[in-house]
């Protein structure tokens, strides 16, 4: 491999986006400044590619450039893309208006195949003999100009990939196991694109809010509001102003006065920020009370009979038994056969009698997210027969009750 390009002008872009979507696989990597600053910027982008002269790669710099250029390469209409764990990437690039498509994750494949360390690094060492140095992983990569240093870490996130990709290709293969795999791909990317799926303000997700009664929990309300407007102010992340650990106890505490601040904050630690705003956002939410109930997360959850309940601990059980099972008989890993963020909608699937909703087992199965195609081809039958089973365990102890002695 040559040395990397640095591509900071227009033509240069065009002229490597031009070899790029002549290659059948690129390999691409993204950096942010996310650890740095309040809303993240997308600082970085990196491509390797294979040519006749041999290995190429191309770092971009993306604060210099429009990245309007890169949407048809990276979009689905290009070439394959080969990423190490794509979610990060896709959020970064659709920040920018690109849609991520036909990709490939290391990442999936090597968790697919057993790997116990899917990161990079260890990946490269095992399966490539390669030693990848990460210590430039939390830099902020906004700052300029990039050092010849910097250049060669940037270089090395994509350098390696194609390579690996190869390796793990050949092992997926023998394993004959491309096609779960391929699936998982596909349900990543879409879970990656996807709006988040929690949009509760950030208070409520904080570990500890449920803990709270109605007082701390307004107060703990106000005090992240108040956070995130000094981070936006001073824009850095939020967690850099006062980690929640603080301020769950700050809402625990309600301090009134200055003196009472610093002995929650402890002697090792000041928040940034006149002490008398964070005071007055504690009798903010002393006024208030209660957080607002528009906030308050609907507590409907499903309800379920005695029956159904037994059926689906059964269900879950079977489940998870013949997973085990099947993954030894194909000397595959457990993701092979039935992925974990499966587990929960097939059980749920098969707890639902074919007659209630009129649609077939078989087209059930295929509208859970990341089972795909290959399983419902492959698995149907037998799932249909353990959800018989299952029911038939479930209602055996019924029936001895039923009958007349």
């Amino acid at each position: 491999m040559g040395s990397p390009k640095l591509i900071s002008r227009a033509s240069e872009l065009a002229a490597v986006v031009g070899q790029c979507l002549d290659a059948p696989r690129v390999a691409v990597d993204v950096e942010g400044n996310g650890l740095h600053v309040f809303r993240a910027r997308l600082c970085a982008l990196q491509l390797g590619w294979r040519q006749r002269g041999g290995d190429q790669v191309a770092i971009i710099d993306t604060l210099e450039l429009s990245t309007e250029p890169l949407a048809a390469l990276l979009g689905k209409g290009g070439p394959v893309k080969v990423l190490h764990d794509l979610t990060f990437d896709a959020r970064m690039l659709g920040q920018q208006g690109i849609e991520l498509g036909n990709v490939r994750d290391t990442s999936v494949a090597a968790r697919f195949l057993g790997e116990s360390s899917t990161g990079l690094a260890a990946l490269a060492a095992a399966r490539l003999g390669i030693t990848l140095n990460k210590f430039l992983q939390d830099h902020n990569w906004a700052e300029r100009p990039f050092t010849g240093e910097q250049l060669d870490y940037l270089a090395g996130d994509v350098s390696h990939l194609l390579a690996l990709d190869d390796v793990l290709t050949c092992a997926a293969e023998e394993q004959k196991i491309t096609a779960e795999i391929a699936v998982e791909w596909a349900y990543k990317l879409k879970g990656a694109l996807a709006p988040p799926q929690d949009q509760r303000p950030t208070y409520l997700r904080i570990k500890g809010y449920g803990e709270l009664n109605d007082l701390e929990r307004a107060v703990l309300r106000r005090l992240v509001l108040f956070r995130a407007q000094l981070a936006e102010r001073e824009d850095v992340p939020e967690f850099r102003v006062a980690p929640s650990g603080l301020l769950l106890a700050l809402a625990r505490r309600k301090p009134r006065q200055q003196r009472a601040l610093r002995q929650c904050c402890g002697n090792r630690r000041k928040l940034p920020g006149e002490p008398e705003a964070w005071l007055t956002a504690v009798r903010r939410g002393i006024e208030d009370g209660a957080p607002p109930l528009e906030e308050q997360p609907s507590l409907a959850p499903t309800v379920f009979s005695r029956h159904e309940i037994a059926l689906r601990k059964q269900l879950a059980a079977v489940l998870s038994k013949w997973r085990r099972r099947e993954a030894a008989d194909r000397s595959v890993d457990l993701q092979v056969v039935l992925p974990g963020h499966c587990m929960g909608p097939v059980t749920g699937v098969l707890a639902t009698p074919v007659s209630d909703d009129g649609v077939s087992l078989r087209d059930r199965l295929g509208s859970v997210e990341g089972f795909g195609e290959c399983r419902v081809e492959r698995y149907e039958p037998v799932l249909a027969q353990l959800a018989s089973d299952a029911l038939a365990a479930v209602e055996k102890p019924l029936r001895e009750l039923a009958r007349p002695v």
